[in-house]
């Protein structure tokens, strides 16, 4: 019976989104900005969440990849919810506002 039990049966889901280079950055964003987006917001909790987004934009640098795997707790992506923008833009880019919402919403819908 155990040979029946496959590897990935194992393994723990992601807990998290792909976010690509103008979404961390966005989210450092916020977190720079949330002490005026969020009245209650304890801008020292947050640093693990702006240490995750720097150290992810590194490994993205070091490794040319376009997008990465960014692991995000319940609170934090519901932080991100309440205060990313709907539309917001570096410059001419994409519109990284709408599409991390819309990642954020898909996250925590699958995870409550």
């Amino acid at each position: 019976m155990l040979d029946e039990i496959k590897n990935d049966d194992w393994k723990l889901p992601f807990l998290g989104i792909t976010a690509d280079r103008e979404e961390l950055l966005l989210i450092d964003w916020i977190i720079c900005n949330a002490s005026k987006l969020v009245p209650d917001a304890f801008i020292p909790e947050l640093t693990p969440l702006r240490y995750d987004v720097w150290k992810n934009l590194a490994i993205m640098e070091e490794t040319s990849k376009s997008d990465i795997q960014f692991t995000l707790s319940i609170s934090d992506a519901d932080f991100l919810l309440i205060c990313t923008p709907t539309t917001f833009r570096f410059g001419t880019g994409v519109d990284c506002g709408f599409y991390l919402k819309k990642k954020l919403a898909k996250f925590l819908r699958s995870n409550k």
